[in-house]
């Protein structure tokens, strides 16, 4: 990225504003939510890169899904016994 210091700041801040514009559409998509990946890491998933923003909504607890799990096969037993 240039540094652009003129007399004439309106012109510096467009220039400013084109770099940035030409390095994020140099970026690539993420396939989950279409927004440029800006970070320095995205994850390849079935040959697809994914941003960490979309990655990490995915994340659970596995506690959470022992529990909930826990409480559907208790659910079925319950329905299953009457």
């Amino acid at each position: 990225m240039s540094m652009y210091y003129s007399d004439n700041p309106e012109r510096d801040y467009d220039r400013y504003e084109a770099d940035q514009e030409a390095w994020l559409n140099s970026r690539p998509v993420c396939a989950w939510c279409g927004e440029h990946i800006q970070d320095e890491h995205a994850y390849r998933i079935g040959g697809d890169l994914v941003c960490s923003d979309c990655l990490e909504q995915e994340k659970v607890n596995v506690d959470d899904l022992v529990e909930e799990e826990r409480e559907r096969l208790e659910e079925l037993r319950w329905n299953s016994d009457y």
